[in-house]
């Protein structure tokens, strides 16, 4: 029975849940989600991400990342990658991309960005994993396919000054991910597009020593319920940065983070959830190291 719900599951034409993997520390690394935002802040830099969510719960989703991030030809142009592992019980998605993203400036502080990513995704169900109680049925003996396909997300951004405000379309292309045709109908995951828009305000103070920035996120697809983030940041540029969020009908997030360099940066995030199985389902936990190459060309 446990199988046969896994299958049904991926037999559906329309899943009701956002599919992308979940970030608590996304303020750092917004090209990962809308690639008009990557090579903007004028630096290179990689982060590593870890995150553990839902940890009162058997199996729950556990996501690991890397992301890279620079500019071009005086940040006329921004390039970004991004690879990811994310494993929910028996079911694991990988997939690596890379953007590019064009910059627009009207002034030294005004621009307009557009962006494009690509990327090979690959959905896999582990059935060594599997335990029921009848090992004769015959749905255990499927010959399941690594559940490979092509995606593209697609971005814009506006910067204004201090103002930024973005909006994006991963898995733009909604294709369908067939993993056996062995029944009388194929065994499907049908990949829906997600919409996503961002904005953010920061208020500089000291001469940009420290930062306050309020932000907000909306996250949307097709026949789901719409997410939103809204939340502040406070970034001691020097030392450390602390932040809190309210995620609609999911949880509370609470950032903090320590500069251990002028170019490294570690970060914590700690979700709770809010809605009916808050407790039963736990907390979640997510880690951040970044790396930065050198000052930012904004700042020279």
């Amino acid at each position: 029975q446990y199988f046969l719900i896994i299958l049904a599951f991926f037999a559906v034409t329309t899943v009701k849940a956002q599919q992308l993997p979940l970030y608590s520390n996304y303020i750092f690394t917004p090209y990962v989600f809308n690639p008009a935002m990557s090579g903007m802040s004028g630096i290179t830099e990689v982060a590593i991400v870890n995150r553990r969510q839902w940890t009162g719960v058997q199996g729950a989703p556990n996501t690991t990342a890397i992301m890279a991030n620079g500019d071009l030809a005086e940040q006329k142009f921004g390039w970004s990658a991004y690879a990811y592992n994310d494993k929910t019980d028996i079911v694991s998605r990988s997939a690596i991309y890379g953007s590019y993203a064009y910059h627009i400036k009207f002034s030294e502080k005004n621009s307009v960005s557009l962006g494009l990513s690509a990327g090979y995704m690959n959905n896999s169900i582990d059935q060594s994993g599997i335990n029921v109680g009848d090992d004769s049925d015959p749905l255990l003996y499927a010959n399941l396919n690594d559940g490979a396909t092509f995606d593209v997300n697609f971005g814009v951004s506006l910067k204004l000054g201090d103002f930024t405000l973005g909006a994006a379309a991963p898995q733009l292309l909604a294709p369908t991910v067939v993993y056996s045709n062995n029944y009388e109908g194929p065994i499907q995951y049908q990949l829906i597009r997600h919409y996503i828009v961002n904005t953010q305000y920061d208020i500089q103070m000291q001469n940009g020593r420290m930062v306050l920035s309020p932000f907000a996120v909306l996250r949307a697809a097709d026949g789901v319920s719409p997410q939103v983030d809204a939340g502040l940041l406070f970034n001691m540029t020097e030392y450390f940065f602390v932040g809190a969020a309210y995620r609609s009908s999911y949880a509370v997030t609470a950032n903090a983070g320590v500069h251990l360099t002028e170019n490294l940066t570690f970060g914590y995030a700690y979700d709770f959830s809010t809605n009916e199985f808050g407790y039963d389902m736990g907390s979640s936990h997510e880690f951040m190291l970044r790396w930065r190459f050198g000052a930012s060309k904004k700042d020279k």
